[in-house]
């Protein structure tokens, strides 16, 4: 089934390039170089192949530490723009109205809200890294209980 053009906006693949964007403006960059090759790696695992199953265990827990610190900065960054959008409408209310205040209140309330789905995604990215590892522990235990007994 083919991806209609407004779930776009929503996927963590594209809504992790906007929030880059953001970042960037600021001089921050987020990094998910390897995320696909994880991904790929643990969708093609063989439970036989017990070195495989280490690395991803270990890769596993690495995405799911760096997801979460991730995840607190993007938090902190849902609450800045949050705050800009507050202090614009303050600001607003006091002074005469323009096309360009109300652009920048709209622009903050845009990026809060976006920062606020990542934080979200990052979430779920977090608990699949994190189930994932412990599927790969038991698939080590199991393999290595294998090895013992042949």
């Amino acid at each position: 089934m083919a991806r209609r053009k407004n779930d776009e906006g929503m996927s963590f693949e594209y809504l992790a390039k906007v929030i880059h964007s953001y970042l960037l403006e600021q001089g921050w960059e987020l990094n998910f170089r390897g995320f696909r090759e994880v991904l790929r790696r643990y969708f093609r695992l063989q439970d036989h192949d017990i070195v495989e199953i280490h690395e991803l265990m270990i890769e596993c827990n690495l995405w799911f530490n760096y997801f979460s610190e991730v995840q607190a900065f993007i938090d902190l960054k849902k609450e800045e723009w949050s705050l800009e959008a507050d202090w614009l409408m303050a600001h607003e209310k006091m002074a005469e109205p323009s096309e360009a205040l109300e652009y920048r209140i709209q622009n903050a309330k845009l990026r809060a809200k976006r920062f606020g789905i990542f934080s979200n995604q990052l979430e779920s990215q977090k608990k699949f890294f994190s189930k994932a590892s412990a599927h790969c522990q038991l698939l080590y235990k199991n393999a290595t209980i294998r090895m013992l007994q042949s």
